[in-house]
């Protein structure tokens, strides 16, 4: 739990970083992924508990698991992760595909290892996407 509340708020943290770093320099602009127009239990709802439990599932944990079996190099499914990851926010447009890449990151990265310790993955990142996506409808 203290790993997936400290990464997840750096990564919050890196995010928005990265957003604005977009913002300045490309004109790119961040949306609420059309969540904007749900009720605020709605929204907990479906960005704290559903969407990183699923994610996690088909960006995480499919990927990962069936890129290990082509090779023992961390680099390949890490890679997959993110491009998977970031690939299903594409409904939200090109700019928010860019914009997830830091969390995409931070997650595959995170699972990867976390699987190689203790097998104790799934959970570890689905709670620390819960604990970003917090922070990110707290702060909007």
């Amino acid at each position: 739990m203290p790993f997936a509340v400290i990464t997840g708020t750096a990564t919050f943290v890196l995010q928005y970083s990265f957003a604005s770093l977009l913002i300045a320099t490309a004109g790119a602009h961040h949306n609420m992924a059309g969540l904007e127009s749900l009720s605020f239990a709605s929204l907990v709802l479906t960005a704290v508990v559903i969407a990183p439990l699923v994610e996690t599932l088909l960006a995480q944990t499919g990927p990962i698991h069936l890129a290990r079996l082509f090779t023992t190099n961390p680099l390949f499914p890490i890679l997959v992760s993110t491009i998977v990851f970031s690939g299903l926010h594409i409904t939200n447009g090109i700019w928010y595909c860019v914009y997830t890449l830091p969390s995409a990151i931070v997650y595959a990265v995170a699972y990867y290892f976390r699987l190689i310790k203790d097998g104790s993955a799934y959970w570890t990142i689905a709670m620390l996407h819960a604990v970003q996506n917090c922070w990110a409808i707290l702060l909007e």
